[in-house]
């Protein structure tokens, strides 16, 4: 499913939460940035049963921060696709 910003993201998290098996989340959303969204969901105790995974077209990324909220992957776009492949 998709969510047009991060708000409508919070949204639909909390009607399918339980279908919801990850996040892929768009650091660079209109409304809620990343970081934002991470905090969000580490408030609320989602981390632990839903993994996010963040994609970020940033110049610089601080992965420590992502990394540091809770997320579990993230992504700089454009990317290798052999990186996805682990070659």
């Amino acid at each position: 499913m998709e969510a047009e910003d991060g708000e409508d993201a919070k949204r639909k998290f909390m009607v399918f939460q339980k279908r919801v098996c990850c996040v892929l989340y768009n650091a660079n959303m209109p409304d809620v940035s990343g970081v934002e969204f991470l905090q969000y969901f580490a408030d609320s105790g989602y981390l632990a049963e839903t993994p996010v995974f963040i994609i970020t077209s940033e110049d610089f990324v601080d992965f420590g921060l992502y990394y540091g909220l809770g997320a579990s992957e993230v992504f700089v776009a454009p990317f290798d696709p052999s990186y996805l492949n682990g070659k």
